[in-house]
């Protein structure tokens, strides 16, 4: 089961909580320092994961960010995908 905690002003995902077959909660996704990248679109600067049961965590930040780039479309083959750029 997944519940989530929207902004419903910005149209964000604020948290996501992960929850195995038995209810139990796994992992909890907290999206923080949100940013506008272009007219009322709004990105997360900081995105953490968090492993509940493991007590592990991930934290993912944004130190540059362009909306709108193009980016080519080698740069999602399935060979680059699963070999990454090189």
């Amino acid at each position: 089961m997944l519940r989530l905690t929207i902004d419903r002003a910005r149209y964000v995902i604020l948290r996501a909580e992960y929850f195995t077959e038995d209810d139990t909660l796994a992992k909890v996704l907290v999206a923080e320092d949100f940013e506008e990248v272009g007219p009322d679109t709004f990105r997360a600067g900081t995105l953490t994961m968090e492993d509940v049961q493991d007590d592990r965590r991930t934290v993912l930040t944004y130190v540059e960010r362009e909306a709108g780039a193009s980016s080519p479309d080698r740069v999602f083959s399935e060979r680059t995908l699963q070999r990454g750029l090189r």
